[in-house]
């Protein structure tokens, strides 16, 4: 092979080694690019899918929330909170529609104490009404806890105010009340519903039972309670109170005889509270004393005379759908508390009109959208403390049917038969049919 041939290989693999080379480096720097590239995509995806679940999740939290929200609306109603406190509103509104087949007492008849005594006419006074009054508005405070002392208070208000128009209905204050929770007992300060004979009888009539069987009522008042455990979910509970005495003005100057007498009515209640069929059995034995002063002149002379009662209580849950709940008494000068059918003193012989009675009530739960109570009820002042046509016995009996035609929305169907007796004089019976339909909030 001659020289010339030669040195043509040789410039042609130099050539092509250079190329080589140069591709080679080329490619590799390509590759080094690309996978700068591609590292930066894998960190842009991660970050993109840290993101999304971020996102994910937020929206999980979110709807958890809003479910959670949705369920404590439903079973408990609105809470609006603000800086460590909570106000919870909560109420019914009620439409009441009422058949009586003679007259009661108030005359108002959207509700009923007594039976008139019978006369001509009475018998066929028969009457249809409507009402909306007893449509109620309340709400809740509770307040952070400050060294742990809880506090919670409560305003409440119905549209019995003053007896009158159905179109222009007046408010009344049920209860307005603070309650401290101290670690070791609870201070309740404010108008609250009175401690001896704590239950109500479960009717659509308005009165539950008073001046019937049912003592007890509203009063402002200052309450320490404080329970005792047993163990087991048992406990003694027991509950102390001063109270207003009073309200009646059977005096010559313009003051109430409770207010009159310088010293508030003393109440108590002890009870032993234990499971039962799923439920609480509950027994309280509870009683109050007071006085009240009736000015008879101007130059200081006065009559008092005492307001006293024991009583009994009883709730028990017979099996998981029938319980029984019921309350006796006996005391004197129990008007201001509904007892003696309204009649606390004689104002013709001046002494305290004495009196016994109670209620009772069974309850059977059909479904969760039925439940059924069937009760009764008297009220017997002692006829000696009496004058003539003072009323001597009054009694009811009752049934009813509660529907849940939606969770928040109940109808009630009620008869009631008031028999009331007076004293050598006529006396008095009424048959009541009432229908409430009842929206709970």
């Amino acid at each position: 092979m001659n020289k010339k041939i030669i040195n043509i290989i040789a410039a042609v693999f130099f050539i092509c080694t250079f190329i080589l080379i140069g591709s080679t480096q080329a490619i590799a720097s390509d590759d080094s690019s690309l996978q700068k590239r591609i590292d930066r995509l894998e960190k842009d995806l991660n970050a993109l899918k840290t993101l999304l679940n971020d996102q994910q999740a937020e929206r999980k939290a979110e709807k958890e929330k809003m479910a959670d929200l949705e369920k404590k609306v439903t079973k408990s109603g609105f809470a609006l909170t603000k800086k460590g406190f909570q106000i919870k509103p909560y109420g019914k509104i009620k439409l009441d529609m009422v058949h009586n087949d003679s007259r009661v007492s108030p005359r108002s008849r959207e509700f009923a104490f007594w039976a008139m005594p019978e006369t001509g006419s009475s018998n066929a006074d028969k009457e249809f009404n409507f009402t909306g009054r007893e449509t109620r508005l309340g709400f809740v405070l509770t307040g952070p806890t400050y060294n742990g002392v809880g506090i919670k208070g409560l305003v409440e208000i119905d549209f019995y105010g003053a007896d009158g128009d159905e179109r222009k209905a007046e408010p009344l204050l049920r209860q307005a009340l603070m309650e401290l929770k101290f670690p070791a007992f609870t201070l309740l300060a404010g108008q609250a519903w009175d401690v001896i004979s704590p239950l109500l009888p479960s009717v659509c009539n308005y009165t539950v039972g008073w001046e019937m069987g049912n003592i007890g009522y509203r009063r402002p008042q200052l309450r320490i309670s404080k329970d005792f455990s047993l163990g087991e979910d048992s406990k003694i509970s027991t509950r102390v109170a001063l109270s207003l005495t009073g309200n009646q003005d059977l005096g010559i100057i313009d003051v109430e005889d409770g207010k009159d007498r310088n010293f508030p009515t003393v109440q108590a209640r002890i009870g032993y509270n234990t499971p039962m069929n799923g439920k609480k059995l509950d027994i309280g034995v509870s009683g109050h004393y007071g006085e009240e002063e009736m000015d008879v002149d101007y130059i200081g002379d006065d009559e008092r005379y005492k307001s006293w009662s024991i009583n009994a209580d009883l709730t028990i849950p017979i099996c998981p759908k029938l319980s029984f709940k019921g309350e006796a008494f006996i005391g004197e000068n129990l008007d201001t508390y509904l007892g003696g059918i309204g009649q606390g003193v004689n104002t013709t012989t001046w002494e305290e009109v004495g009196c016994a009675g109670g209620w009772g009530q069974f309850t059977y739960v059909a479904s969760k959208k039925i439940k059924f109570n069937l009760g009764a009820g008297v009220d017997d002042p002692d006829n000696s403390d009496l004058n003539i046509g003072a009323r001597e016995r009054n009694g009811f009996y009752y049934g009813n049917i509660f529907y849940k035609i939606i969770p928040p929305v109940t109808l009630g169907l009620e008869y009631m038969r008031i028999e009331t007796d007076y004293k050598n004089s006529n006396d008095g019976d009424a048959n009541r049919i009432q229908a409430s339909l009842i929206y709970f909030f």
